[in-house]
């Protein structure tokens, strides 16, 4: 944001603006003046002249009441003039200068005129409060500043990695190519010409070798950390399958129940299938319970389709566990959950899942 000429703002100190004072210090991150950033003299420190731009940093409700704000107005294109600026993260190797520091005690963006955007610690990202806890070993910053500083920074402060995160622009000559691939997949396993696996293997191969999409991107873009977890649940689910322990959980629990009403039957069901299918892979639960289920609706001598239909629904209803469904964990990598998130939400949203439908089957289905 800009202050045009005439502002309230103009000879006032920046300390004393509402946006920068109490709980909201931390939204206004840098001031740029005839150009240049104002690295040398301390944020609170400064006083407003026209034609300073403010760089804020904010959530969408805090946008909006800057937007908002008297004396200020919209400004684009704001980095300084004849300085590259570059976002990287950059992760606290174990000897570096920042640890059992804060952000503002080491005074970062002083001492080397470069921004501390964000803080991620074992999963989390911290959003709130970063700049005043203590660095710690493995923690990653999200920096932003001109090279030669960030290169600096590096230099006396021992960084374990410094990646660049700067996004390369999009290719919009390969659109249409890559929007005919993504057509292709869809149709050829619509019409089963090709399986769904093989159609996006294909498709990934495609848009690689059509130039889509760059090699060297593809590699990076692969989460290994969340592929190799996926392939551990499905070794776990597989060797519950195999060796017979997914059945015996289910047999055992049916059989406890055997005497029970349709409903007490269908609610036990429901329930076991919803737990396993967090163990082992919807499909497997689903193949394993689907003929335990119609021997039960024939010794109860009632229709089997509320069982099968229990079955369908509870297969499906993985929210508990980050492993309990492929889309789970990709969520669970990217979004930085932690596993007892799930269990917060997944616990009582699989509860009245089954509530739901325990009451509804019957009603549709009827016994």
């Amino acid at each position: 944001m800009e202050i045009p000429e005439g502002s309230d703002l103009v000879d006032s100190r920046l300390i004393e603006h509402p946006l920068f004072s109490n709980k909201k210090r931390t939204i206004v991150y840098e001031l740029i003046r005839h150009g240049r950033r104002l690295d040398e003299i301390p944020l609170d420190a400064i006083t407003l002249k026209a034609k300073d731009i403010l760089c804020f940093r904010a959530t969408s409700k805090q946008l909006a009441d800057i937007q908002a704000a008297p004396g200020l107005s919209k400004k684009s294109g704001n980095r300084p003039q004849g300085e590259e600026i570059k976002t990287v993260e950059a992760i606290i190797g174990p000897q570096s200068q920042l640890i059992g520091k804060s952000i503002k005690q080491s005074n970062i963006r002083r001492r080397y005129g470069i921004i501390v955007a964000a803080v991620h610690r074992k999963g989390v990202n911290v959003t709130e409060g970063y700049r005043d806890m203590s660095l710690a070993f493995g923690d990653t910053l999200l920096l932003e500043g001109p090279v030669r500083n960030i290169v600096r920074l590096n230099e006396e402060c021992s960084f374990l990695s410094l990646n660049e995160t700067t996004i390369s622009p999009p290719l919009k000559s390969h659109m249409a190519v890559a929007v005919g691939i993504l057509a292709a997949v869809i149709l050829t396993s619509a019409f089963d010409i090709l399986p769904i696996t093989s159609a996006a293997l294909a498709g990934a191969v495609l848009v690689v070798l059509t130039g889509c999409l760059e090699l060297r991107n593809a590699y990076k873009s692969i989460e290994w950390n969340v592929l190799f977890l996926i392939y551990g649940m499905l070794g776990i689910g597989l060797a519950m399958d195999k060796s017979g322990g997914a059945e015996w959980i289910a047999t055992g629990v049916v059989g406890t129940l055997g005497g029970y009403a349709p409903i007490i039957m269908l609610a036990a069901i429901y329930l076991l299938v919803s737990i396993l299918t967090e163990l082992v892979t919807n499909n497997a639960v689903a193949i394993l319970m689907t003929p335990i289920a119609i021997s039960i609706a024939a010794s109860l001598e009632v229709d089997a389709r509320p069982f099968l239909v229990a079955i369908m629904f509870g297969a499906s209803a993985s929210f508990i566990t980050p492993i309990g469904y492929q889309t789970n964990t990709y969520v669970y990598g990217a979004g930085g959950y932690r596993f007892g998130d799930f269990l917060k939400i997944g616990i009582p949203l699989n509860l009245l899942l089954w509530v739901v439908a325990v009451v509804m089957i019957p009603w549709i289905w009827p016994f």
